[in-house]
């Protein structure tokens, strides 16, 4: 027979390893439920951040989109608003030159008529306030020459057109008298001349 030894604690030594070996399954079986548990939420981790990267590429994708609309429509705006400035613009400097030829018919008048400074000065003074400031718009008067073909209509107001019949020479609208100037600003016209013009066409023959 075999003798059983106890330690000082009393408690049976041929028992430990026993206990022992249960001891390590219990670890071992705890270690493997936490490792599970880690793995659980580690994967439920990684797809909550493939998908949170898949809807931060979605709103990435619409953020670019409303960025072009955005641009687009600020494109469209700033068209429609220069548009709008460059009309108001031209209808404003139309009605000043209108007045300044009113001005320049007064002032005409009373060089001729030699009235007197007191009267003239302060209107030749308002005058030239106009003048300097249709030269600082860097806007320019222009005839049409006499005998021009009127191939732009845009660049005149034809006030009135007669009509020749020809035997020969150039078929067209020709302008004969210039009763104002025009006034463009760059390339753009501020106000067309006002001409008179005449039609010529061919005679016809029986």
């Amino acid at each position: 027979m075999s003798k059983k030894t106890k330690n000082n604690d009393g408690i049976d030594n041929n028992s430990q390893p026993q206990n022992n070996s249960a001891d390590q399954e219990v670890q071992k079986r705890d270690r493997n439920q936490e490792n599970d548990f880690n793995r659980a939420i580690l994967e439920d981790l990684n797809k909550r951040l493939e998908e949170a990267e898949k809807e931060t590429d979605r709103l990435k994708l619409i953020i670019k989109e409303l960025v072009i609309d955005n641009a687009n429509l600020k494109s469209q705006y700033d068209k429609l608003a220069t548009s709008r400035v460059k009309r108001e613009r031209v209808k404003f400097l139309s009605e000043i030159i209108g007045l300044f030829e009113e001005l320049d018919v007064l002032k005409k008048f009373l060089q001729e008529h030699n009235v007197e400074k007191k009267i003239s000065q302060p209107i030749l003074m308002v005058i030239n306030i106009f003048e300097k400031f249709l030269s600082n718009q860097s806007i320019t008067k222009y005839n049409p020459m006499i005998g021009a073909k009127v191939e732009e209509a845009n660049n005149f107001t034809i006030l009135e057109v007669s009509e020749k019949e020809i035997e020969n020479g150039e078929e067209g609208t020709f302008i004969t008298h210039v009763l104002k100037p025009g006034y463009i600003l760059g390339e753009e016209i501020i106000r067309g001349a006002l001409i008179l013009a005449e039609k010529k066409f061919f005679k016809k023959s029986n």
